[in-house]
């Protein structure tokens, strides 16, 4: 069996080569800190269940509704009857063994769906085909609409997806401005990927994350493009045109859909003033649903919940999705940092990458020194056993057979990678795919590239 070397990295520069970053939780995670707690998946997920963040929401949305262009019924909405609902998901989501680490975007996905039913007054008027399976559950009195109008109308719990999205964005918008390292996180993300610039043709930064860590960092720099201009928003040919495109893939606290288009706010805060106040406004509204094959979907700016490739048929989001398919065909190197790669629109994408022998993947995470060696860890859960799974189709184990003393084939090679990660930090898991287990913080600020992508040398 060849036996995993260790080596110095080496200096690997060519500009002729083209590069793409995948930027997953873990790339901001580090930086973006509250009192408590960092900004995570799990911080999101509790301010779903926060009164004080609701109340804050329906009181901007409350004073949209003394416009002009407001009916006689206006659509009311109430917190009491939101968290009935969200709190009657999470106690179905418990209950199923098969869901494991549920998370916002779990709540958010069905209450897309509940908030579509309730808000239809018929059957005729369900906006997504997944709603009428809520039929269904009406005869246990289970989504009776009854329940769930105390301080509520139809109307109202049409714009609840909406809502919930700026409760997200409000949890964004309070960690990004309380963060003590605010600064030094952008001079880092600066340095780092400008130094990219020289040592290949093309940079390509494709970004999973809600926050404007990356965005503060690169948007006025000249090296790398968004596509947007603050006359035109989104411009598909400047996006698609430009050599160093920096994308959001799942959307941006900083995005605002006003009728067909999208622009960019560079101030989040802003950003999310500008929707509200373009709620109701009669002409260039606030665009808080499209149109997918299922029928509505609610992914306009912040892409989220579990369809999320219903928001790729339309722009911004469908020259994304073009360009990433593109970049990833024609790069040699994607080097993905902190993602748990479990968006399957993603992974169809990236599984047959490294179909080409000459391409490489760079795997950035977070890998605790006690649970590198962790027998019992399942394979999913197990970032060397989901890598080489995820990428090569390939699985090993360093589980002994129970009644005797077989040893899966598999287990010194998985040993010889766990030696390497502990005592330099990396690993090559085949000759194609690496893993760097110190975290992105070390990534970012002690790896210069040209080290890193030397890691195959």
């Amino acid at each position: 069996m060849e036996t995993l070397k260790e080596s110095r990295l080496e200096i690997v520069d060519s500009k002729e080569k083209k590069i793409v970053y995948v930027l997953g939780a873990g790339a901001s995670m580090p930086f973006i800190k509250g009192q408590k707690q960092s900004l995570s998946t799990k911080a999101l997920t509790d301010i779903l269940f926060e009164e004080k963040t609701w109340n804050s929401i329906l009181d901007k949305f409350k004073l949209r509704l003394q416009g002009p262009f407001i009916s006689s019924l206006p659509p009311n909405i109430g917190y009491r009857d939101i968290v009935c609902v969200i709190n009657s998901i999470q106690n179905l989501l418990n209950r199923n063994a098969y869901f494991k680490n549920i998370n916002f975007e779990y709540v958010i996905h069905l209450l897309d769906k509940i908030s579509d039913y309730i808000s239809a007054e018929s059957l005729s008027q369900y906006g997504n085909i997944d709603t009428l399976l809520c039929n269904f559950l009406v005869e246990d009195n289970y989504l009776a609409r009854d329940r769930f109008y105390v301080d509520s109308n139809h109307m109202g719990w049409g714009y609840v997806p909406f809502l919930v999205r700026e409760v997200v964005a409000s949890s964004i918008i309070e960690f990004w401005e309380l963060a003590p390292t605010q600064e030094d996180a952008i001079a880092m993300y600066q340095n780092y990927f400008n130094s990219l610039i020289n040592r290949f043709y093309s940079v390509n930064i494709y970004s999973l994350n809600y926050d404007p860590l990356l965005s503060s960092a690169l948007n006025s720099d000249s090296n790398f493009s968004m596509g947007f201009t603050k006359e035109k928003g989104f411009d598909t040919k400047l996006y698609l045109d430009g050599s160093n495109a920096i994308t959001f893939l799942h959307g941006h606290t900083s995005f605002v859909p006003l009728g067909i288009k999208m622009f960019f706010e560079n101030d989040i805060q802003n950003a999310q003033e500008k929707r509200f106040n373009n709620l109701f406004t009669g002409h260039n509204e606030t665009k808080y649903w499209n149109f997918s094959m299922k029928g509505h979907t609610y992914n306009t700016c912040l892409i989220t919940g579990l369809d999320k490739i219903g928001a790729f048929p339309n722009n911004p989001f469908s020259a994304y999705f073009y360009r990433f398919s593109r970049d990833i065909e024609e790069s040699n190197c994607i080097v993905i940092i902190g993602t748990s790669l479990s968006d399957d629109h993603l992974n169809l994408l990236l599984r047959n990458y490294l179909v080409k022998p000459q391409n490489k993947v760079i795997f950035v995470t977070l890998v605790e020194p006690n649970k590198i060696r962790n027998t019992e860890s399942e394979p999913q859960d197990e970032i060397i056993m989901k890598l080489t799974a995820f990428f090569t189709n390939d699985s090993f184990s360093v589980k002994r057979h129970p009644f005797g003393s077989e040893i899966d084939p598999f287990e010194e090679r998985y040993n010889d990678i766990a030696n390497s990660v502990e005592r330099v930090g990396y690993a090559r898991l085949t000759n194609n795919v690496a893993i760097y287990a110190n975290g992105s913080k070390s990534f970012f600020e002690n790896s210069a590239p040209e080290e890193i992508l030397g890691i195959f040398e």
